[in-house]
């Protein structure tokens, strides 16, 4: 028997019928675990893992951080420990990351806060809200003197963030004030262990609620890229 977390074809579909149901409604829930899900992905021609700096490790451990520690361009140097807003993983980088993928790593499902989920396509059907993501003009730094100007909406993905995107145009702030009013389309609470929250991460934005009173909140995630077909 192989020692890989993907055993037979029934478990590993379960890992891409998820990513392929998060591309086709921008998130998905399914039972399995974040190690499956790398080792379906590692086994995987259309897929592979990508990491949203260097120093990250491919399975990357998410917690509640004070401005004062948090990593720079990051939401939490901005927020801390309060909600962070609704933004995209990876926009820092040249082709943010097509999936999110989150698992629960705290051992007190109490602590856990909300995962706010807000589909992007809503908030640009209108001509000139489209206009203002396709041609709005950020600053993106990328660190390390990596500095680039993009849109919000390339045309077949979104990237939007707040820590790391400085909007350098009127287009690109109105862009800024639609999504601070945006509601969400899906809360997630992290009560259910052995779950998988998958994003859509070109479709859908996520932000995540206040967890001030939740010190030992941990979430795990892992980015994953696909090839284009």
């Amino acid at each position: 028997m192989s020692d890989s977390p993907i055993r037979d074809a029934a478990t590993k579909s379960i890992y891409e019928r998820g990513l392929e149901e998060a591309a086709r409604a921008g998130w998905a829930v399914i039972a399995g675990t974040i190690e499956g899900m790398c080792g379906f992905v590692d086994q995987s021609e259309h897929y592979s893992t990508t990491k949203a700096r260097t120093t990250d490790n491919v399975i990357s451990e998410l917690r509640p951080t004070g401005s004062e520690s948090a990593a720079p361009r990051s939401l939490s140097k901005i927020h801390g420990s309060k909600a962070l807003p609704l933004h995209t993983d990876g926009a820092h980088l040249p082709e943010p990351p097509k999936y999110v993928v989150l698992e629960s790593g705290s051992e007190v499902t109490d602590d856990v806060s909300e995962t706010f989920v807000a589909r992007a396509n809503p908030l640009f059907t209108g001509r000139s809200e489209r206009a203002d993501w396709s041609n709005g003009i950020f600053l993106v730094d990328g660190g390390a003197q990596n500095l680039f100007y993009a849109s919000a909406y390339s045309g077949h993905y979104v990237r939007f963030d707040p820590g790391c995107m400085t909007p350098a145009d009127a287009r690109a702030r109105r862009v800024c004030r639609l999504v601070r009013g945006t509601e969400p389309d899906y809360v997630h609470r992290w009560g259910d262990p052995g779950k998988l929250l998958i994003l859509d991460n070109h479709h859908v934005l996520h932000g995540r609620a206040g967890a001030s009173d939740a010190p030992h909140r941990v979430l795990r995630r892992v980015l994953v890229s696909q090839e284009t077909r």
